[in-house]
């Protein structure tokens, strides 16, 4: 295993002018002065001896761009690029920056290296006699517990809770069915600010919340209310839970997931409680984390949303 304390990761220098060009073939000498200047460049150390460069710009002058990514060949395969990749990315996230892109020759192997930290096609470039340029993209997303100072009334501007149903699950008998339910669910921009209320007015009654956070906008969140109920004080409610439609499918609703279970625990119960819209794809969801019907039902709760179905998850 690689010992992190053997590496060591800062802005590049000009002391560290001939490693840079012993490996960047590209790159002026005055380019490397700029960057240097804005602080674009990287070198990382390994053992007390440059072992790789990574420098980046900003493509339409809003979007950071990895031009290059180099580990000298002999401190490769011990996941060097990967740490200096990752630790740029969190530095792009620091600075508010949501997405980062990279590119790569379709002829070179870089771009499975790339899709294993995450990254997925974007686009591709032609240029007569060469192989084909792809872009890849990733999206950066940080996981915050939400509190007055990081959260207020219109922190969910720009959250799009629309969800297309088509079918949701029904009493069928005994039994549950999915049958054809059609309509599209959505918040107005006065919703979404009750939302941010409503989470408010839940933290400062004790309650948690957490939030994804792309650049500087709120992608998806969950609510724990922090009362526990049930016959031995064993359920807790995970009251709001929501990701923003175009980050959907990307795990940052079990990341969320998580962190809810990890409050709940905190606050000393043995199970969540999920009041569940009936949708089938927020069902599959629920039922992919290991969700399963509640054994006791919270009556006002299933009241207050017939259609819902009572759901529980078993905290470890």
């Amino acid at each position: 295993m690689l010992g992190l304390d053997k590496v060591q990761i800062r802005y590049a220098e000009n002391a560290d002018k001939d490693f840079w060009f012993s490996l960047d073939k590209y790159i002026t000498h005055s380019e490397f002065e700029n960057k240097i200047r804005d602080k674009r460049c990287y070198v990382l150390f390994f053992c007390g001896r440059p072992a790789g460069i990574l420098r980046y710009n900003l493509f339409w002058d809003n979007t950071p761009f990895c031009t290059l990514l180099y580990v000298h060949e002999e401190f490769r395969n011990r996941g060097l690029g990967k740490i200096l990749m990752e630790h740029w990315e969190r530095e792009m996230s620091a600075s508010g920056y949501g997405l980062v892109l990279t590119s790569t020759r379709s002829d070179e192997d870089a771009q499975h290296f790339y899709r294993k930290l995450g990254y997925k096609d974007c686009g591709n470039l032609n240029l007569r006699g060469e192989p084909q340029e792809l872009f890849l993209c990733k999206r950066i997303i940080k996981y915050v517990e939400l509190t007055e100072n990081n959260f207020n009334v219109n922190s969910l501007d720009g959250f799009i809770r629309r969800q297309k149903v088509s079918e949701c699950w029904r009493r069928d008998g005994e039994d549950y069915a999915l049958k054809p339910v059609t309509y599209i669910e959505d918040w107005s921009l006065e919703e979404r600010r009750q939302m941010a209320e409503k989470i408010l007015n839940s933290l400062k009654g004790g309650s948690a919340a957490f939030g994804a956070v792309c650049g500087n906008e709120i992608v998806g969140f969950a609510l724990i209310n922090a009362g526990l109920f049930g016959s031995e004080n064993q359920y807790i409610d995970l009251e709001e839970f929501y990701v923003s439609e175009p980050f959907r499918r990307e795990g940052i609703g079990k990341a969320l997931f998580n962190l809810a279970c990890g409050a709940a625990k905190n606050f000393g119960a043995v199970k969540l409680y999920i009041s569940a819209h009936s949708a089938m794809d927020s069902i599959a969801a629920y039922k992919s984390y290991g969700c399963v019907f509640a054994k006791e039902v919270n009556k006002i709760l299933a009241e207050k949303e017939p259609f819902d179905l009572q759901l529980e998850f078993m905290l470890k």
